[in-house]
């Protein structure tokens, strides 16, 4: 028995990784501008709703009972979208297959009690990504050191740009390039066209380690961390050090050195503080739960 189960481990463990890719590989990321692509993003998505499908039927998840919720969405979301929509191919591709897939995913992983596979695997993801990214980021963009560097183009908003890529596992975005204090500042994008596509993806990343993972590792965090500031997103440093915060206080809280409903009513209460005028019900609500 321990070998099936260790087999079934392996499956979903294995089929995490693929989703996770697929999952990436249907957003913004580089390869899908490059000059000379020719998977459109939308295969992903059929990829990804094929997977599910298969998911459901080999695993046996297929009581209708159990899927009913889901086959009312997508029922919900295809009217919707016959009724409401000037393309409805566009809108199922862009919105009720990937929903659909996820949906699907997501409910075969936890009823078998796997859905931990899919954050760990997509924090792994992630830890690979900033890595290299980082390391080109430091070593290419920054110190001139053209390791592996290919000159070429791709396409975003049907327009050609101009970018350098490391590998093409890095690419350096002279659009996303900032000016700060007069000097010429070059931002982190990884594998992404745009810092907040790269951003959104850490900052995933990190409040999995933060607050999904039972044991945390430092060094993860600390990478994830470092490279969220390479992308000199105000958006992004705020958010990260906000979660940062708010594990170290469960952690204190954990330990039973902190109360978290004194704290938070009380920074509710030196915000409204500075700002009089403004409303803070949520905080009242908040101290009597």
């Amino acid at each position: 028995m321990k070998s099936i189960k260790s087999a079934g481990d392996r499956f979903f463990a294995v089929m995490a990784y693929i989703i996770v890719i697929l999952s990436i590989m249907s957003t913004t990321v580089m390869w899908n501008y490059l000059k000379g692509a020719f998977i459109p993003i939308g295969t992903y998505r059929y990829l990804l709703l094929a997977i599910s499908l298969l998911l459901v039927l080999v695993t046996n998840s297929y009581n209708f009972k159990d899927l009913s919720f889901i086959t009312l969405i997508i029922c919900y979301l295809l009217v919707f979208i016959f009724f409401s929509q000037i393309n409805p191919f566009k809108y199922f591709s862009n919105l009720c297959m990937p929903l659909t897939a996820s949906l699907l995913i997501v409910f075969v992983y936890y009823q078998h009690g796997k859905g931990n596979l899919l954050l760990a695997s997509y924090a792994n993801i992630v830890l690979i990504v900033a890595g290299v990214s980082l390391f080109f980021y430091f070593f290419g963009s920054i110190l001139g050191l053209r390791i592996g560097a290919i000159d070429t183009n791709y396409y975003w908003a049907d327009n050609p740009h101009f970018t350098t890529s490391y590998c093409y596992l890095y690419f350096h975005q002279p659009l996303q390039d900032q000016i700060y204090l007069g000097h010429h500042v070059i931002r982190n994008t990884g594998i992404f066209t745009e810092a907040p596509g790269y951003t959104l993806f850490l900052l995933n990343g990190l409040i999995i380690e933060l607050f999904v993972k039972k044991s945390k590792t430092f060094w993860r965090i600390g990478l994830i961390l470092v490279t969220l500031l390479t992308t000199l997103s105000a958006t992004a440093i705020l958010l990260g050090a906000l979660a940062v915060l708010l594990s170290f206080l469960q952690y204190l809280q954990a330990q039973g050195k902190l109360n978290l409903k004194i704290v938070i009513p009380a920074l509710a209460g030196l915000r409204s503080y500075r700002y009089p005028n403004q409303k803070i019900r949520w905080f009242v609500l908040l101290s009597q739960s």
